[in-house]
C-alpha cells in the first residue's frame, strides 16, 4: 500500500510505498486506533463466499449468501468502493448544512434499489458500509486513500487467489 508522510510540520503531504507492517507500526507510535483493519472484512468475507467450509461451525452464517444477484461479488465489492468515494465527493461539493444527511440519503437510496433491482445483496453492502467506515479513521485523505487502494488490491487477491492472495497482498504491500 502507499502511506502518507510529513516533513517537519509541514502541510504538504506525500506518499510512499509501504507494508502493512510499517502502518502499525506508525499507528502505535501516533496511538491511532485500529480502525484500518476493517479494511480485510470485505476480502475475507468473498473468500469465505466461495469456500465455506474453511469456517468454524460458529461463523458458518458468513459464508452463506442469500438471494439472487446479477453481478458476481467481487465485481459488487468494487462497484461499491467506487460509489462511496462518488457520495464522498458529493457530500464534500454540497453546502455543508446538506452534506452530511445528502449523502447518508444518497447512500441509502442507493443500496436499497440496487437490493431491489437484483445486482447487489444485502450483505454485500453489509460489509462494504463497513469497510467504509474505514475511510474515516486515517488523520488525513492522502492516507485515507492508501488504505482503499490497499483495500480494492486485497479484494482483487482475494478473488484470484483467495486467502493465499489476502495473505501476499498484506506482505508485499
Amino acid at each position: 500500500s502507499l502511506s502518507a508522510f510529513t516533513m517537519d510540520g509541514q502541510s504538504l503531504y506525500g506518499t510512499i510505498p509501504s507494508t502493512f507492517l510499517f502502518v502499525l507500526i506508525v499507528a502505535l507510535i501516533t496511538k491511532r486506533k485500529y480502525g484500518h483493519l476493517l479494511d480485510y472484512l470485505a476480502p475475507l468475507w468473498l473468500v469465505a463466499t466461495k469456500n465455506t467450509d474453511i469456517l468454524p461451525s460458529l461463523l458458518s452464517f458468513v459464508g452463506k449468501v442469500e438471494g439472487e444477484y446479477t453481478l458476481p461479488i467481487f465485481l459488487q465489492l468494487l462497484i461499491i468502493e467506487f460509489a462511496v468515494d462518488g457520495l464522498k465527493l458529493a457530500s464534500l461539493n454540497t453546502p455543508s448544512a446538506l452534506s452530511n444527511s445528502l449523502s447518508v440519503v444518497g447512500g441509502l437510496l442507493l443500496g436499497d434499489y440496487a437490493i431491489k433491482s437484483g445486482w447487489f445483496i444485502p450483505q454485500t453492502i453489509l460489509y462494504s458500509a463497513f469497510t467504509a467506515m474505514a475511510n474515516f479513521v486515517p488523520s488525513n485523505l492522502e492516507l485515507g486513500y492508501c488504505f482503499k487502494f490497499q483495500r480494492m488490491t486485497l479484494i482483487v487477491a482475494a478473488e484470484l487467489f483467495g486467502l493465499w492472495g489476502i495473505a501476499s497482498v498484506s506482505l508485499i504491500f
